[in-house]
């Protein structure tokens, strides 16, 4: 991979793949398809491609979309791109019941900045402090997917 520069965007980036252990229905099976979500996270962000992500969260995920989809629609729209940033969590916990997944884990995301195609600073995004993130995941028969992602302050 060719991280981003002011006047270029990230090359060859890899698409994250869905680890086996992520298809498991089990706790370790859920922190294991949150991990790879939150990659996929930091892969839409990087790219603005929302293709992967899309197969990933159900259509009401509010914060899925807010946070993460639309804005890489609106920086690929308008010819911007990111460098540094991600996301980041520590799994703190994790728990199934029936279809319906839950991780909690500590998160943050780290600063960007956006550019367009010249190099001309379009807007930065500071880093935050630490969160306590509840991911709800859902099995919709055909593996889990993001129901809704929801943070508070610590």
């Amino acid at each position: 991979m060719v991280p981003a520069t002011p006047t270029s965007p990230a090359k060859n980036v890899p698409v994250p793949e869905l680890p086996e252990a992520a298809k498991e229905k089990t706790p370790e099976g859920a922190v294991a398809f949150t991990e790879f979500y939150v990659e996929l996270v930091n892969y839409t962000r990087t790219t603005n491609s929302t293709d992967q992500i899309l197969k990933r969260v159900v259509e009401t995920c509010q914060t899925c979309f807010e946070g993460t989809i639309n804005q890489s629609e609106y920086r690929r729209e308008h010819g911007l791109h990111v460098v540094g940033g991600g996301f980041e969590i520590e799994v703190l916990k994790a728990d199934i019941d029936g279809k319906y997944g839950t991780v909690l884990a500590e998160s943050r995301l780290l600063e960007f900045k956006s550019y367009d195609e010249d190099g001309a600073w379009a807007e930065t995004s500071p880093a935050t402090d630490k969160y306590l993130t509840t991911f709800t995941l859902q099995d919709d028969g055909g593996g889990w997917k993001v129901l809704s992602v929801e943070s508070a302050e610590m």
